[in-house]
């Protein structure tokens, strides 16, 4: 109860700690993540907010059809034509969005640390550095301020993808000063005869991509650059 009459007083007086000694430290920095771009996609798929986040689930009899299952809605998907890009409403007839999984082929992890089987990784290319930043400590109130060693990067993220051992630029974004790693990007998922990969980007709206791996001789990104690879997840 003491905290909660003095919250007026200290509230205050934390930020205002925050802000002299984040000033005199130079704590703050000018931090940037853009959008994320794709390298000639097949197709791309904008699920509303109200959908929520897509599950790529294979047709049993047709390869080249993907449903996109919505996880906050019981059997709610729709129906994607890969060949000719269609898209319809679709309903599956169950209770838990778990059991479609009964009607469809499973979409595995695209991912090669997620999946080893599978083609894709991860590179940054830019600069990394280590430094402090400032948190507030505490539970179950954070009230004490405190510092953290914190790693900042900037330059560029890429999804990569090997067709026949040749590397494929896929997605890239760019980030400057920012704490983001590779595991705020999204999930990348891969059809089961390796033909599609889609990959859906993790926010609000969980925009998703989806690449042809057939499609041959596809250009890198034009750069703006010289950064070499930083790290690799792979």
């Amino acid at each position: 109860m003491g905290f909660l009459k003095n919250k007026k007083t200290i509230i205050p007086s934390i930020i205002l700690f925050l802000l002299v000694v984040g000033s005199t430290l130079g704590l703050f920095r000018k931090v940037s993540v853009g959008s994320m771009e794709a390298n000639h996609p097949w197709m791309t798929f904008e699920p509303t907010r109200e959908q929520g986040m897509p599950h790529p689930m294979g047709d049993i009899q047709d390869p080249n059809i993907v449903y996109f299952v919505f996880v906050e809605k019981s059997g709610e998907a729709v129906k994607v034509n890969l060949n000719t890009k269609e898209i319809s409403p679709y309903h599956f007839k169950v209770e838990k969005w778990e059991d479609v999984h009964k009607f469809t082929l499973r979409y595995n992890l695209g991912s090669h640390f997620e999946n080893p089987k599978a083609p894709t990784w991860i590179e940054f290319r830019g600069k990394k550095k280590v430094g402090n930043g400032l948190h507030l400590f505490g539970d179950p109130v954070p009230n004490r301020p405190g510092i953290y060693e914190d790693t900042r990067r900037t330059g560029y993220y890429y999804i990569m993808d090997s067709r026949n051992n040749v590397p494929v630029e896929l997605l890239r974004v760019k980030i400057a000063n920012a704490e983001i790693d590779f595991g705020g990007l999204g999930t990348a998922y891969i059809s089961p005869d390796e033909k599609w990969l889609i990959y859906v980007l993790d926010g609000y709206v969980a925009r998703t991509f989806v690449f042809n791996r057939e499609q041959q001789n596809i250009p890198s990104f034009q750069l703006d650059h010289e950064d070499k690879v930083t790290e690799i997840w792979n």
